[in-house]
């Protein structure tokens, strides 16, 4: 029989057990949905490409028929041209080039779009190596080979050669995010090492992720 003291300790050894092996359950899971997005877009990207709506603007998201958009391939081109605007507005504030970093760049349309606009730098990350090899034969086809590169990597993890950014932007990649905290921690993480201030549009977010960014926009 167990004195109180034992059972305590029994129980906390038991429930500490038990905490490990959600843990290793969970990190598991983070791993096959890697494995599994990786997948997707390798095997789907080709598709994407082949048959997108948006023309020559070879996105490979949906349309959004904002204000004074008339044409498909503007409705395609709608959310870069939000950014655009956005970005224009830091220009004399942290001049030229803009530094930025698109996650969950696709085959890098956003990028270019804002390379063909202003002075940037630019950096995608994608977690498919297809796509990465794609954005970078466009972004040297195109031109902007010295100002635009695209690696591999997941951009919820600590990916290397990410420089200090003045724009992150992320479209249509939070889907494929398990965890909101981690998914708006990272581009946080790396604004903040610049030192520079950002500005997040809550509309269209869920409760759990405003209750995170609200708790954490100043820092």
């Amino acid at each position: 029989m167990l004195c109180g003291r034992d059972a305590a300790l029994q129980d906390d050894s038991k429930r500490l057990a038990r905490q490990r092996t959600k843990q290793a359950e969970r990190g598991q899971g983070l791993v096959d949905q890697v494995t599994e997005v990786r997948s997707y877009y390798e095997a789907n990207t080709p598709a994407f490409e082949r048959y997108s709506q948006s023309g020559s603007g070879l996105a490979i998201r949906r349309a959004v028929w904002g204000p004074s958009v008339n044409t498909r391939l503007e409705a395609f081109q709608y959310v870069d041209s939000l950014i655009a605007e956005e970005a224009e507005s830091l220009r004399s504030k942290f001049g030229d080039p803009l530094r930025v970093c698109d996650f969950g760049c696709g085959v890098g349309t956003s990028l270019l779009f804002l390379a063909s606009r202003m002075p940037i730098d630019g950096t995608g990350v994608t977690i498919s190596p297809l796509q990465a090899r794609t954005s970078n034969d466009r972004f040297r086809q195109s031109g902007f080979g010295e100002r635009l590169r695209c690696i591999e990597g997941d951009f919820l993890s600590a990916a290397p050669n990410i420089d200090a950014a003045h724009v992150v932007l992320s479209i249509e990649a939070f889907v494929h995010s398990s965890e909101p905290e981690a998914f708006f921690e990272r581009p946080h993480s790396v604004l903040h090492r610049a030192d520079y201030s950002s500005s997040v549009t809550m509309s269209c977010l869920s409760a759990r992720s405003k209750v995170f960014l609200a708790a954490n926009s100043g820092c």
